[in-house]
């Protein structure tokens, strides 16, 4: 498939909540072995299709318990499969294996480190260090790969290292931090021990992805 211009529906996916089917799908991944992964938010699910868009497998129920989800969000994928969802009206993260089994969970409500409100995007690094876009708390949080505190950096406002309601995340294989700062129409990049390096202006971002070395920017249309 030509990265550049290629168009892959997804099991010819429409509205619905059967297999295949879709309610505000938000959140996507692509693991190792090509599998693509879908948050299903409104669904409370996690969609699992081949590289060629065929269904493959779903995971997730609406709930607060292991393995369930209140309309989730972010999604990241490691070098080792892992599956990394940020459920985010639950305030946590959940891990799953490669089959969609849950593995552990790490996060609650609140505004202490290792404390989450509506977390939106989430993002592995080549380290295995998980990054996380603790959106209402206006901050990016960093875990190790067992899901333990370690830092984080920014807080409300307009300049720069502050944020404005951040959404989406992504790590680049140099190890920059690019963050959605969507309320303040831009995106914000951050080095892993500096302050931002630059702050690219497009409007109404609410989701990134790292795609060949370059990065991809999901836009939110704006209101007419």
């Amino acid at each position: 498939m030509d990265s550049k211009s290629a168009v892959l529906n997804l099991n010819e996916s429409t509205l619905g909540s059967g297999d295949g089917q879709f309610d505000g799908p938000f959140g996507i991944a692509v693991g190792s072995g090509g599998n693509i992964y879908v948050v299903d938010t409104a669904n409370h699910r996690v969609q699992v299709f081949n590289s060629s868009g065929v269904f493959q497998s779903a995971f997730g129920s609406s709930g607060s318990g292991n393995g369930q989800f209140i309309v989730p969000f972010g999604i990241a994928v490691d070098g080792g499969g892992n599956i990394y969802v940020a459920d985010t009206n639950n305030n946590r993260v959940q891990v799953f294996n490669s089959s969609g089994v849950f593995q552990s969970t790490f996060g609650s409500f609140g505004t202490g480190n290792g404390e989450f409100e509506n977390p939106y995007g989430i993002a592995v690094g080549s380290g295995g260090n998980i990054y996380v876009a603790d959106t209402f708390n206006n901050r990016v949080q960093i875990f190790d790969s067992s899901g333990v505190f370690q830092s984080t950096f920014g807080s409300f406002g307009t300049g720069n290292g502050e944020f404005n309601g951040p959404y989406g995340i992504a790590v680049g294989s140099g190890g920059n931090i690019y963050v959605a700062d969507t309320n303040n129409n831009r995106v914000q990049v951050f080095s892993q021990s500096q302050p931002p390096v630059s702050t690219p202006e497009p409007s109404g971002i609410i989701g990134l992805g790292i795609l060949g070395g370059g990065l991809v920017v999901r836009r939110l249309a704006k209101r007419r």
